[in-house]
């Protein structure tokens, strides 16, 4: 309540009040505004966090999972998942009643609701036989034919091998966003795989190593990476991916079929100085199992790895560097 010896009084110490409750309204909008962008920064920087830390963790990744398929669990079950209940469609049909004696209108109108239940219940069997019947008989040829590529596959047929790493490739999992494709080829004979494999170019994995929140300028910054460390990090993901993908094809290929592995790693890249697309191969190695499987991949430096498995690479491989590739499976 404001009050004052005169209307003019009243007035002027309303429009003051006003003054102060609009400033106070201002700052605590400016306050909520400021709390919800550090709540942002919050979540941003831990969603940054665990983004960068999914990359350092590549290889680490794959090392707890059984990367073989598994034949019985792609199979169709043979069994059909649906059923059907006969009593849900009598379920509002009445009992047979002694006053239908009396009302013979009563027994008329259960009769037709029983009629109308029986051809409820008969189109809905129908139906059920005709979809179980597809089901069951489209689940044998998908099970047939699966056991027949696991057949091919442990004979060592050649696109079947090739068919049969390309799954467990695609089956790998990653963050969604990395970009990476594949070529394979196999020569049975040699028992050797090569893959070009395309790995993310310095451009397609991320540059900033953190975020700064400026509360005097009430805004989110992003730190990117010094060069060196970029570097570093780019290296990383380069190697690791390597050294994974051979794990996989190592440990998923359970029978003899592939003994030698040849890997070029190749980025689809931006040429900086020409502004012409290039597509060099920043890694090639070629390494074989018996020696390949006896490394504590959990344990190991990714470039040292490298290094002592004798790839050909230049570092950093930010640089796109285009290395000789080794052999093929000709």
């Amino acid at each position: 309540m404001i009050k004052g010896s005169t209307e003019a009084e009243v007035l002027e110490k309303a429009e003051k009040q006003l003054e102060i409750w609009a400033r106070k309204e201002e700052r605590e909008r400016k306050k909520a505004a400021l709390a919800d962008l550090q709540q942002q920064f919050e979540e941003d920087s831990a969603e940054l966090a665990n983004r960068i830390a999914s990359y350092q963790k590549i290889l680490m990744h794959t090392l707890s999972i059984d990367d073989r398929i598994d034949w019985e669990k792609n199979k169709m079950p043979l069994t059909f998942g649906k059923t059907i209940n006969k009593a849900d469609y009598f379920r509002d049909v009445p009992n047979e009643s002694i006053l239908e004696l009396i009302f013979f209108w009563k027994k008329n109108k259960r009769l037709q609701m029983l009629q109308a239940a029986e051809q409820r219940y008969a189109v809905a069997q129908q139906e059920y036989n005709k979809e179980k019947n597809e089901y069951d008989a489209s689940a044998k040829e998908y099970n047939q034919e699966l056991d027949q590529f696991k057949a091919a596959f442990e004979s060592g047929d050649e696109e079947a091998v090739i068919e049969y790493v390309t799954k467990v490739l695609n089956d790998s999992e990653y963050l969604p966003d990395m970009v990476r494709d594949y070529e394979i080829s196999y020569n049975k004979d040699l028992k050797a795989l090569l893959i070009d494999y395309y790995l993310p170019s310095p451009d397609d994995v991320p540059n900033t190593k953190e975020l700064k929140f400026v509360k005097t300028a009430k805004e989110i910054r992003d730190v990117p990476f010094k060069k060196a460390e970029f570097d570093e990090f780019y290296n990383g993901i380069i190697a690791q991916m390597t050294l994974r993908t051979i794990h996989e094809i190592f440990e998923s290929v359970y029978t003899n079929a592939v003994e030698t592995v040849v890997f070029n790693g190749k980025v689809e890249a931006i040429d900086k100085a020409t502004g012409q697309s290039i597509e060099p191969c920043i890694i090639s190695l070629m390494t074989y199992r018996e020696k390949f499987v006896n490394i504590n991949l959990d344990k190991v430096d990714p470039i040292a790895c490298l290094d002592n498995l004798e790839a050909n690479m230049v570092l950093p491989f930010s640089k796109l560097k285009s290395v000789v590739e080794i052999g093929t499976t000709e």
